[in-house]
């Protein structure tokens, strides 16, 4: 019953978005007119709809042809979309490519993710007799690790077709929590206290870096 329900619905989005297309296609200027009386959200989401159709159907590659073309205003917005609509057009034709460049880029953001995180690390050691920097160093030399090892489980994973990641994980989440009580010399509880509170921090912060990394990839795609 659930399938059925979910064909249902994947034939009503496609419906829906078959209609869309055609109403673009078939009076773009119109269309294009009739999207300033919709929400600012909306307008934004029918914009890049109507762009795609013309990149895609029209093979419009600047804004200058759809100015032309379909009278559309040459401001800044709209500018700023049709680049926008471009490379999610550009993403969806090569995902792979994007995906590659978005790896890529991924030290990068750690680089200046990390001293976000070393200050939680600096709060939470905040008794302890070291510098931020200390912190900043530590947090470095862990996150290089995690690196090198999701480098080997990559490799591993080349060589013998399997799925090594989790494996590897484990041994970092064990290694990090033995580098907690090492280097900082707190009793288990208290360590596991903090690794747990630090290691939620990490994974918010990486999510937000990693948001604002797809966002800026895909703009500047």
């Amino acid at each position: 019953m659930a399938a059925i329900d979910s064909i249902k619905l994947q034939e009503f989005i496609g419906d829906m978005i078959s209609k869309i297309d055609s109403t673009i296609l078939s009076n773009p200027k119109k269309y294009f007119k009739e999207i300033k009386d919709d929400g600012l959200f909306n307008q934004y989401g029918s914009k890049i709809e109507f762009f795609s159709n013309l990149i895609k159907r029209y093979t419009i590659y600047s804004l200058d042809e759809s100015i032309i073309k379909y009278e559309i205003t040459p401001n800044l917005e709209n500018e700023l979309t049709f680049n926008r609509t471009q490379s999610l057009v550009e993403i969806e034709k090569r995902p792979g490519t994007f995906f590659n460049t978005l790896i890529s880029k991924l030290p990068f953001a750690t680089f200046f993710f990390l001293p976000f995180f070393s200050f939680f690390v600096w709060m939470v050691y905040i008794r302890k007799k070291y510098t931020y920097t200390d912190h900043l160093i530590f947090s470095f030399h862990n996150q290089s690790l995690l690196f090198i090892l999701l480098i080997v489980s990559n490799l591993i994973n080349g060589v013998f077709n399997i799925g090594s990641e989790g494996l590897f994980l484990l041994i970092f989440a064990i290694y990090l929590y033995k580098a907690m009580r090492n280097f900082y010399q707190q009793g288990r509880v208290k360590t596991i206290i903090k690794y747990t509170f630090l290691n939620s921090i990490f994974f918010i912060l990486g999510v937000i870096a990693i948001t604002i990394l797809i966002a800026a990839s895909v703009f500047i795609y």
